[in-house]
């Protein structure tokens, strides 16, 4: 749901420039492009900011155990052990439809500029009405919600239940 995900990241940039706002130079504010561009550097500029000591072994994420990741999560990190790198960056340019493009540059393009990112230019979004993609990304939550916590975490319990009710009968 791209509506979504430009919801989302519009309001996580905002509360970030609110913070920044608010506390000056007690917020730093790191790039993801920044970062994957010269790892070394900006971990040592967040290590100083936090005041805590640089160590190089926080660059060499790829000697992580992967372990450590939740059971079911290492779908999510695909990536993760590759180690940091400029592979992601970018990627909505091949990966995402020019509609997509067009429904995130409507919901965030103050954002990407403000930030220095480039805007997605091109196609109209869609004319689909706002509260249609709320529905659509309520709809999505509702069933993530439901297979996560009813199957997948419950789910063990199901088998049980239904001999325990064929049991009765």
């Amino acid at each position: 749901n791209v509506w979504a995900a430009a919801r989302q990241w519009r309001a996580a940039v905002d509360a970030g420039d609110a913070a920044q706002a608010r506390y000056g130079d007690d917020v730093l504010t790191v790039r993801y492009e920044d970062l994957v561009a010269d790892p070394d550097a900006v971990v040592r500029a967040v290590c100083s900011f936090c005041e805590i000591a640089y160590a190089p072994e926080m660059l060499a994420i790829e000697e992580s155990a992967a372990g450590k990741l939740a059971a079911g999560q290492g779908g999510w990190f695909s990536e993760l052990f590759a180690g940091i790198g400029t592979g992601s960056v970018g990627k909505w340019r091949t990966q995402m439809t020019a509609a997509q493009r067009a429904v995130f540059a409507a919901e965030a393009s103050a954002a990407l500029l403000r930030h220095g990112y480039e805007v997605p230019d091109g196609a109209a979004p869609p004319p689909v009405p706002a509260a249609a993609y709320a529905a659509h990304n309520w709809a999505v939550k509702l069933w993530n919600f439901a297979r996560l916590h009813v199957w997948q975490e419950r789910g063990r319990e199901v088998p049980h239940i239904i001999r325990r009710r064929l049991q009765r009968r």
